[in-house]
């Protein structure tokens, strides 16, 4: 009887452990699915001039965020809402991100721009006057031939670039400077560099060396 007892035991406990597992399913989320990595058309490679990007991922709804300076793409990094033009080489990494999914691994594919797509320069700037020697401030006047060219320059000897000063109004030089400029225009080659340098304030005569008279020759004259 005692027998009986224990097994009847045992297949209640059994029994009852099941109905839990049944009637109670566990509320724990499913993390196990990953969003798909993007992909980029076209691929890293190399390219004449520049190339537009486009970005997607499979994982339908998901967002795309991505970065163009070498960096591990986040959540809070650029969203991607349309074709990406890059125009110098560049790193381009992309994640695709959805709600209920792990991020997707990081897609990371190499732009390399190649020059040589412009057969055009733009005109070298030239400067109204001209580099000299002046007692005062000159306004210095700034052109190049090539229409619509925009001009960049410096005023302390460095190598202008396309993010130094936007020439918009003659330049007032009340000392002694080294102007530089070139010229930038949307499908040329930049231009070569001008270089004018202005003396200001100084002489533009010179008092005459003196000689060295014996003293005999002053006794005569005196």
């Amino acid at each position: 009887m005692a027998n009986i007892q224990k097994h009847f035991f045992f297949f209640a406990l059994c029994a009852c452990a099941f109905f839990v597992l049944v009637a109670c399913p566990s509320d724990t989320v499913d993390q196990s699915q990953t969003a798909v990595t993007p992909t980029a058309s076209p691929a890293g490679g190399t390219f004449t001039g520049s190339v537009t990007v486009t970005l997607s991922s499979t994982t339908a709804g998901a967002s795309i965020r991505y970065t163009t300076n070498g960096s591990d793409p986040t959540a809070t990094s650029t969203l991607y809402s349309s074709p990406i033009a890059i125009n110098q080489t560049t790193t381009l990494k992309a994640i695709a991100i959805m709600s209920g999914m792990n991020n997707s691994g990081i897609m990371t594919a190499i732009y390399t721009i190649t020059g040589g797509q412009h057969t055009e320069t733009a005109a070298t700037p030239t400067a109204s006057p001209a580099g000299g020697t002046f007692n005062t401030t000159q306004n210095v006047t700034l052109s190049s031939t090539t229409a619509g060219a925009q001009i960049r320059y410096t005023t302390d000897r460095s190598d202008p670039m396309a993010s130094s000063n936007l020439y918009t109004s003659p330049i007032a030089i009340n000392q002694t400077t080294t102007l530089k400029a070139i010229a930038l225009m949307e499908g040329m080659n930049t231009s070569g560099i001008m270089t004018e340098t202005y003396n200001i304030g100084q002489h533009t005569q010179t008092v005459a060396t003196p000689t060295a008279r014996s003293l005999s020759d002053l006794n005569q004259n005196s």
